[in-house]
């Protein structure tokens, strides 16, 4: 089946303004050269070009296909800085396979539209991370750290 082609092209450009970076809401903190020390909670930071709420993403694996893991604040003002109190249960970038690395997406929850972090490390001394057990992350609305669940499947 055919579909006209003014169809077909209204359909890509609705996919592509529904999710697609644009620059907006540049992330600042961390960088590529940031290993952050996961023993205090750290200002993530961005340049907030947009107006209304953002919500911040984890993200986790090799720099090139990384995968959501939770989201560490939905909703909050954009005012261009969080402060995140990471989790201990995230694993320790010097326990990871090789080249694996960590990752932030900005969204802004008016637009839809998002940004990437450049890929980043982090060192959790004492984590509990266990391989196999998710890590689910219940954002707090507005509030400074996100609330942590680890789930096992019985």
């Amino acid at each position: 089946m055919h579909l006209p082609s003014f169809i077909a092209k209204a359909h890509l450009v609705s996919l592509q303004s529904y999710e697609s970076t644009n620059g907006q809401n540049a992330i600042t903190y961390p960088t590529t050269t940031t290993s952050i020390d996961g023993s205090v909670p750290r200002n993530i930071t961005w340049d907030p070009t947009t107006n209304g709420t953002v919500t911040l993403v984890l993200l986790k694996g090799f720099p090139k296909d990384l995968k959501h893991i939770g989201t560490i604040a939905a909703k909050i003002p954009n005012n261009g800085s969080y402060l995140w109190d990471i989790p201990k249960s995230l694993e320790d970038s010097r326990k990871m396979p090789e080249r694996h690395k960590y990752g932030l997406k900005i969204f802004d929850d008016v637009t839809n539209t998002f940004e990437y972090s450049p890929p980043f490390d982090i060192e959790v001394p004492g984590s509990t991370y266990v391989p196999g057990v998710p890590l689910v992350l219940v954002a707090v609305k507005g509030k400074g750290a996100a609330k942590e669940k680890r789930w096992r499947a019985v």
